[in-house]
């Protein structure tokens, strides 16, 4: 994990300021002029806030989705870079949100990150399988969160 600092008062500095030295703006094509773009995809909307009040001190514009055909039509209208996708929803896969968003005609642009609470292998290979880019293992912090954004989206933003 890398540690970010930030003087704060007399001059101490603290660690994990997400705002400190790196944006998640710059990482898009400058000459696109805008935000970069999250779709939070999870059926527990804790989880969901807890990432969009993260991810806004980072300059992001975020999205949200409870559910599958939610996160398929949110996709739809918002065009997100990436999407950060529970592959466990109430009543669905996050498996086929996957595959559908890849199926799509921009399908190979978006960044595609699983979150489960599942740590093993096989459950990383059928995300792997589904279209997936990453996979993480909750519970995961923002900064973890920011950090396979940053390790994955140059390489999806110029697909």
């Amino acid at each position: 994990m890398v540690t970010r600092r930030r003087t704060h008062g007399h001059g101490r500095r603290l660690a994990s300021d997400p705002r400190s030295d790196r944006s998640l703006v710059r990482m898009l094509n400058p000459r696109e002029n805008r935000r970069l773009r999250v779709l939070i995809v999870d059926d527990y909307p804790i989880a969901r806030k807890m990432f969009v009040a993260g991810l806004a001190g980072y300059g992001v514009d975020t999205c949200e989705a409870g559910d599958a055909a939610e996160a398929i039509a949110v996709a739809a209208q918002q065009s997100p870079d990436v999407v950060v996708l529970d592959l466990f929803l109430a009543g669905s896969s996050g498996l086929e949100v996957a595959r559908e968003l890849r199926a799509r005609k921009d399908g190979e642009r978006v960044a595609i990150i699983a979150l489960s609470g599942h740590a093993g292998e096989e459950y990383r290979e059928h995300a792997a399988e589904a279209g997936c880019d990453l996979y993480l293992v909750k519970p995961c912090t923002t900064d973890q969160l920011v950090e396979a954004i940053e390790a994955i989206l140059p390489s999806r933003t110029a697909a």
